[in-house]
């Protein structure tokens, strides 16, 4: 799972601490404001460095966090249940030819382009559209290398639970559109959402932002905005609270997850992307094979039932091999055009990618 992006500052999350030589088999998983997946990032890490060493966290007694001294290249990922192949392969030791920290970004896609921008991560996962309308638009510093999600993401609209007034997509016309930042997916898919119901996206949606998840909920329940949208199953817990009700549902025409890398970290950093990428490959495809595991860490992490785990968890596809389609590139670029949402619909798909990394495929 957005501010105006000239006053967008990202969020930098944990200590930053010099990095050290790739050979300590070490993460470090930083978490700042709690959310229901900083016992996920807390619960998670390898206690195989020589320089770390563990303690209980006094937040969640029953969990280990680490203290460490090294750390490995900067990854911005959203603490939700995309993210949980990651933290099993970082324990598994998929990443220890290079090591990697971990940093959740709960402010979404817009949040972490910031960050890429700002030097503060080399990498990200986040979501398709917002980090091809920030290339684009901004000439972001950035490439997309892999492909992470291969699915698309089923975007949820919500309004508060007891409106009666809104019970339908329809009902949302004209409405107040709570988003965690401009560029975000919250922002771009209401865009998307408006042209599936034959609105003007630029005249028929109004936004306020929020920030995160919480944010947004609040911004419903108390009638500052009417409706938001968030990933189906991140939304769960908020609807089976009765705090929202959901209205309706939107799917990315597109796969939902890409994995972007500075570009000057790429140039002078291909062999590690290499590794990193492997890694990430490795780890989501333990995580789908060995899906029992997977399921318990699901419901015990994301506060889903048995069942709404199961059903996420057949839907989702991680990427076997990370290849990016071009076809598909181009439908995105059109879509995005389309709604308003690019500056630039001749913007050379080409120029979106790394050419010297991403599988590139017709």
């Amino acid at each position: 799972m957005l501010r105006c992006l000239s006053s967008i500052h990202a969020h930098v999350l944990g200590e930053r601490l010099s990095r050290t030589s790739t050979q300590h088999i070490c993460t470090n998983i930083s978490f700042s404001t709690p959310s229901p997946f900083s016992s996920l990032f807390a619960a998670f890490t390898l206690f195989k460095c020589p320089s770390t060493t563990s303690k209980v966290s006094p937040q969640y007694p029953n969990r280990m966090t680490s203290i460490t001294e090294s750390k490995g290249v900067d990854i911005a990922a959203v603490p939700e249940h995309f993210t949980l192949p990651l933290i099993e392969g970082i324990k598994k030791g998929f990443f220890t030819q290079c090591p990697i920290t971990l940093h959740e970004y709960p402010h979404g896609t817009g949040s972490m382009v910031r960050a890429l921008e700002n030097n503060e991560v080399q990498i990200a996962i986040a979501l398709t559209e917002g980090l091809i309308a920030a290339k684009i638009n901004e000439n972001a510093k950035y490439r997309i290398v892999a492909t992470y999600v291969s699915s698309p993401l089923r975007w949820a609209s919500v309004a508060k639970y007891d409106n009666s007034k809104i019970n339908s997509l329809a009902d949302l016309y004209q409405k107040n559109f709570g988003i965690s930042r401009f560029g975000s997916g919250s922002h771009i898919m209401s865009y998307i959402l408006a042209d599936n119901q034959g609105w003007d996206p630029k005249q028929d949606v109004n936004f306020e932002i929020q920030g995160g998840l919480e944010q947004l909920l609040h911004g419903v329940e108390t009638g500052e905005t009417d409706t938001f949208m968030w990933e189906r199953y991140m939304l769960r817990p908020a609807v089976s609270g009765q705090r929202v009700k959901y209205v309706g549902e939107t799917v990315t025409p597109w796969p939902c997850f890409m994995i972007a890398v500075r570009e000057d970290f790429l140039q002078e950093n291909a062999s590690d992307v290499q590794h990193i990428l492997k890694g990430i490959e490795q780890s989501t495809h333990e995580f789908k094979l060995k899906s029992e595991e997977s399921l318990k860490h699901i419901e015990k992490y994301c506060s889903l039932n048995s069942e709404d785990a199961r059903r996420w968890f057949s839907t989702v596809q991680f990427s076997s091999d990370g290849s990016i389609s071009k076809s598909m590139l181009q439908n995105t670029v059109q879509i995005l055009s389309k709604t308003g949402v690019l500056s630039d619909d001749q913007f050379p798909v080409e120029d979106l990618v790394s050419k010297e990394l991403t599988k590139l495929v017709d």
